[in-house]
C-alpha cells in the first residue's frame, strides 16, 4: 500500500527507504536476539552489533528528511510511512539501551567485569563476604582475599576493612521496579525527591544511589494503611499510632512493615534492634539490609 509513496520519498529526497526497511526486518530476525542474550551473560556477536549501529546511524539521517520535504508529502501514504518509520527507531532505540531494559550489569560490550567497593561489618567474615557478593564455590574467597592482597592481621572482627570485590560483568536481577545497568549503585535506582522541587532547567530535583533507597525505606516506615489508593493494604494500621503501650500489638505492626520490605527486591532482609519507651512514647528501631549488603537504620515512633 505504501510502495508508490516509498517511491516518491526516494525520487524527492534520493534516499531508498525500502532498503532501510527490509535491512531493519533482516535485524529483527537474525540479529536482535543475539543483542538480547548477550546481556543476558552469552557471548558477544559482533556482526550484530555492528548492524544496530548501522541501522541507529541511517535512522539519524533519514529523520530530518521528513520535515525537510514536508511539503512535498500530499497523500495519506506518508502517514503509513512516518508511522513505521517512528516504530523502527523506537525499536532501535529499545535495543540500544537493551542493558538498561535486561537489568544487566554489562555496561557495555568491552568490559568483562566490574569492581565494587566493600566495607566490612562487624564480625563479617571473607568468606560471608564472598556468599553475599554471590561468589560461587566454598573456596572462592580466596579470590578476594588474593585480589586484595590481603594478610590475616588486615582484618578483624571489628569491621572496617575496605574489600574491592571482582564480579564477572554478565549477570542481571529481577528487580521489577529498577530499569538500568543494575550495577555499583545503580542497583538503588533513582526516585524524586520527597519534597518536590523543580529545578532552574525545569526538571524535578531526584535521589540516586543509597540516598534513593533511603528514601524509600523511610516511606515504608512511615506509610499508613489506607493512604496509598492503589494499594490499600499496605502501610501500618493508623489505630497503633496513639494507643496505650499495654495493648499495642507489635506483630501487627511488624507484620505489616515486613509485607512492604518484602515488595521491594531490592531488600534482602528486615530486623528490629531495639524497642524502649521514652516519656509517653514507644520507639522501634528497625534495619532494612540491601542485596548489596548496605544497611540502613530508622526509627518509628508509636
Amino acid at each position: 500500500m505504501i510502495t508508490p509513496a516509498i517511491d516518491t520519498f526516494k525520487r524527492k529526497t534520493g534516499y531508498n527507504l525500502r532498503v532501510l526497511f527490509e535491512s531493519f526486518n533482516s535485524f529483527i530476525n537474525n540479529h536482535y536476539q543475539n543483542i538480547v542474550d548477550y546481556y543476558n551473560g552469552a557471548d558477544i556477536v559482533q556482526d550484530s552489533f555492528i548492524m544496530l549501529e548501522y541501522l541507529l546511524g541511517e535512522v539519524k539521517k533519514v529523520e530530518p528528511l521528513f520535515d525537510q520535504y514536508s511539503n512535498g508529502f500530499n497523500t495519506t501514504d506518508f502517514w503509513s510511512i512516518i508511522t513505521a518509520f517512528s516504530d523502527m527507531q523506537c525499536k532501535l532505540e529499545t535495543c540500544e539501551n537493551m542493558g538498561k531494559w535486561q537489568r544487566s550489569s554489562r555496561l557495555n560490550r568491552f568490559s568483562s567485569n566490574i569492581n565494587i567497593a566493600h566495607v566490612q561489618e562487624q564480625n563479617e567474615t571473607i568468606e560471608k563476604i564472598a556468599q553475599k557478593a554471590g561468589y560461587l564455590g566454598v573456596d572462592k574467597w580466596v579470590d578476594i582475599a588474593i585480589d586484595n592482597q590481603m594478610e590475616e592481621e588486615d582484618y578483624t572482627n571489628a569491621g572496617g576493612a575496605l574489600f574491592t570485590i571482582k564480579l564477572p560483568n554478565n549477570s542481571n536481577f529481577d528487580l521489577d521496579n529498577i530499569i538500568d545497568n543494575l550495577s555499583l549503585t545503580n542497583i538503588y535506582g533513582k526516585d524524586i525527591e520527597r519534597k518536590i522541587t523543580i529545578l532552574s532547567d525545569g526538571d524535578l530535583a531526584t535521589l540516586s544511589g543509597k540516598d534513593s533507597l533511603r528514601q524509600t525505606f523511610e516511606t515504608i516506615m512511615t506509610t499508613i494503611k489506607g493512604s496509598i489508593p492503589e494499594f490499600p493494604d499496605d502501610g501500618v494500621p493508623s489505630e497503633l499510632f496513639g494507643s496505650n503501650e499495654n495493648v499495642i500489638q507489635y506483630p501487627i505492626l511488624m507484620r505489616s512493615l515486613l509485607n512492604m520490605i518484602q515488595k521491594d527486591k531490592r531488600f534482602s532482609s528486615f530486623d528490629i534492634l531495639d524497642i524502649k519507651k521514652d516519656q509517653d512514647s514507644i520507639f522501634i528501631e528497625v534495619k532494612a539490609t540491601a542485596i548489596t549488603g548496605d544497611s540502613f537504620i530508622n526509627n518509628i515512633r508509636i
